[in-house]
């Protein structure tokens, strides 16, 4: 009776050769894995641009809005300076004086609201704190009523001139001075982003 051959470790059941690794198949992987880093760069780059290109979009445009808002609140102070200072004239030389209805007509100081009118259509007037606004509208409102009441003889000129003359003060020494004011605060702001405002930039 033969006896059996041992068993070598090849021979032993359920065990199986591991398969030999091939390069081409190693190539193949580290290919396709630098491919994959390449395209998950290329996302994340373009990602971070968009970021920082909307970021960007944004600054400019807010500083675009503040440089019009300045141009606009500076206008509107010239303006309103220049019919104050017309109605000063006004108040002093025909309505203190006690002048006839006649002399008061024709005396009209006519003011210029073209800036005023202007602001209706210009998005900027949005951008203008609602006190300036309310305040220029309701001076308008009540100068241009104590003008019509007295050339329509419904106010004795020293009473027209006493509620003239309360509506000057409000506006010389509350609201223009808050306006200059607001234009400056524009103009420092401008500043620390290096936009240079200049009334006159535009005069050659």
């Amino acid at each position: 009776m033969k006896t059996p051959a041992p068993q070598t470790k090849s021979d032993k059941p359920g065990k199986k050769p591991l398969p030999k690794l091939d390069n081409k198949d190693l190539s193949k992987s580290g290919f396709w894995l630098s491919h994959l880093l390449t395209i998950l760069a290329t996302v994340i780059g373009v990602y971070l641009a968009a970021q920082a290109g909307l970021s960007q979009a944004l600054i400019f445009d807010t500083l675009q809005t503040k440089q019009n808002n300045y141009y606009l609140r500076s206008s509107l102070y010239a303006e309103l300076a220049d019919n104050t200072a017309l109605l000063n004239a006004y108040n002093h030389d025909v309505l203190k004086k006690g002048v006839s209805v006649d002399t008061i007509k024709l005396r009209n100081p006519r003011l210029s609201t073209y800036v005023w009118e202007s602001m209706k259509f210009s998005p900027s007037t949005l951008e203008t704190p609602t006190y300036f606004l309310t305040q220029t509208r309701r001076f308008y409102a009540d100068v241009n009523e104590i003008i019509h009441k007295v050339e329509q003889g419904q106010y004795g000129s020293r009473h027209a001139s006493s509620l003239l003359q309360q509506h000057l003060d409000t506006m010389n020494n509350e609201v223009l001075p808050k306006l200059q004011a607001s234009a400056t605060a524009l103009t420092v702001e401008l500043q620390k982003y290096d936009v240079v405002v200049d009334l006159q930039d535009e005069v050659k």
